[in-house]
């Protein structure tokens, strides 16, 4: 009875943890916005100006691709040209973007003709390599030559793989001529606890499989285990840019198991079959 009963309660437990870590993650995803915005306290008799990180796809490389888009506010004039520099972090160099303006009479905005082009947002931690837990980190320090009066900044994220918890970003320098900001990238939480609960459950079929099925199901079940556990992979395929991540050697890690465990077992019927036909 006490044992049916600890059973019992793990099997409850675990389904109300699964409910629980699964809300949590979508709270986490949906509640976040596409934009977060920082700087100096906003003031309604000063032009809204403002630079835009906009934070798109990640790239093979470890950095994410990006871009800046300036607006001046509703100034008449301004300068015609900015160089807008943005380190680059680590092993890469910094990247120098020029900046045109322009006066947009229906918008009453004097801001950048288009966004800038490509610049990448190099990761300060983590690694793509670390799917399904490869959360970033941006370290952004940008300078402008000349000065530009911006007021705000705001970091837009186009990436639906991650997301931006407006509450980590960080302002570090904010002036005329110099913004250094960081902020983290979070993967999707949903995504996590689905190649986590993938991986758990093809752990436990490696630990059963071996020793529970009979021998003439045995190369059938083998067979389907490692189509179901690289069908896992092509399920997340599109959240990986890399290979191998560690998702990739946890599954190969599962694969060779099996195939030991699976030697185990034929080795103990060998053992056994020797004793029987040769008693001492």
């Amino acid at each position: 009875m006490g044992r049916h009963f600890f059973f019992g309660s793990l099997i409850v437990s675990i389904g109300l943890w699964f409910v629980r870590a699964t809300l949590s993650a979508w709270n986490a995803q949906t509640s976040a916005g596409v934009s977060c915005a920082a700087g100096v306290k906003f003031d309604p008799n000063q032009p809204f100006s403002y630079i835009q990180y906009n934070v798109k796809e990640q790239a093979t490389e470890p950095y994410f691709r990006g871009g800046v888009f300036i607006s001046l506010g509703s100034v008449l004039t301004g300068p015609l040209q900015d160089e807008v520099s943005i380190g680059g972090g680590g092993n890469y160099a910094t990247t120098v973007t020029h900046a045109e303006f322009v006066r947009d009479e229906p918008a009453k905005t004097f801001w950048m003709k288009k966004e800038s082009e490509e610049i990448p947002f190099v990761r300060t931690s983590g690694s793509h390599r670390y799917f399904p837990f490869d959360s970033a980190t941006l370290d952004l320090d940008t300078t402008f030559n000349p000065p530009l009066p911006l007021r705000s900044l705001i970091v837009r994220n186009f990436n639906t793989s991650f997301y931006v918890p407006c509450d980590k970003v960080k302002v570090i320098a904010f002036s005329s001529d110099h913004i250094h900001v960081t902020f983290p990238l979070r993967r999707n939480p949903l995504v996590q606890l689905m190649a986590a609960v993938m991986l758990i459950s093809a752990t436990l079929f490696a630990l059963i499989i071996p020793f529970a099925v009979k021998r003439d199901a045995l190369p059938t079940s083998v067979a389907s285990f490692f189509f179901s556990i690289w069908s896992i992979r092509g399920i997340l395929s599109s959240e990986m840019k890399v290979f191998p991540t560690l998702l990739d050697l946890t599954i190969l890690f599962l694969c060779v198991l099996l195939l030991l465990l699976i030697g185990v077992r034929v080795l103990l019927f060998w053992i056994k079959s020797q004793r029987q036909h040769h008693p001492l």
